[in-house]
């Protein structure tokens, strides 16, 4: 982590992290991190991926890189787009993704939208050995056997089968609506 001590109107670039300057209440969302009022940058950076293993009580390890960023409590959500895994958020991206959920609806809607939230998520505790519990239900959705695939995505971790990741591989190889061309590595001219 870094302090930063200077107030910042368009973009903060730090090497190989750019923070963008679009706001939550308390700190300004970017691309790969949040600037917190007070000056600190926190990494929001999970890349990567590692098989882990269920042990008998449904306990799995969470890999070592991914510990620090999800931090001591993990929140295990069912995919909301009908996909065979499971997602932990640290607290503070779950409030900003949270937030944005809901905030998208208005009404009825929101209520809605609350209450579907609220029944696909569970908070859970890291023990000491860096382990979380995971209910039955939830690796029945995903439909997690013994060994879990944990994806690092962005913000968040999902966990896959390594099957179900291959075949999502494939199809998303194959899918023709997206691609990164319009996307560039330049760190400037940003919003």
């Amino acid at each position: 982590m870094k302090n930063i001590t200077k107030k910042f109107k368009k973009t903060l670039v730090i090497p190989e992290r750019v923070i963008y300057n679009k706001g939550t209440k308390g700190g300004y969302r970017g691309l790969l991190g949040i600037f917190m009022k007070g000056g600190i940058i926190v990494s929001l950076l999970l890349a990567g991926k590692e098989i882990r293993k269920f042990d008998q009580v449904n306990r799995m390890a969470i890999p070592p890189s991914f510990r620090k960023e999800l931090g001591e409590t993990v929140i295990v959500m069912k995919s909301i787009h009908k996909e065979p895994c499971l997602i932990l958020f640290s607290e503070e991206e779950w409030a900003n993704f949270s937030y944005g959920v809901i905030s998208a609806f208005t009404g009825e809607k929101q209520a809605a939208a609350q209450r579907r939230l609220a029944d696909r998520v569970e908070k859970v505790t890291v023990d000491k050995s860096g382990r979380i519990s995971i209910k039955d239900d939830y690796k029945a959705y995903a439909g997690l056997g013994d060994e879990v695939l944990a994806v690092g995505a962005m913000n968040r971790v999902e966990l896959w089968t390594p099957e179900n990741w291959a075949a999502w591989n494939a199809e998303a190889e194959q899918d023709d609506d997206f691609d990164f061309s319009g996307i560039s590595y330049s760190t400037t001219g940003r919003p």
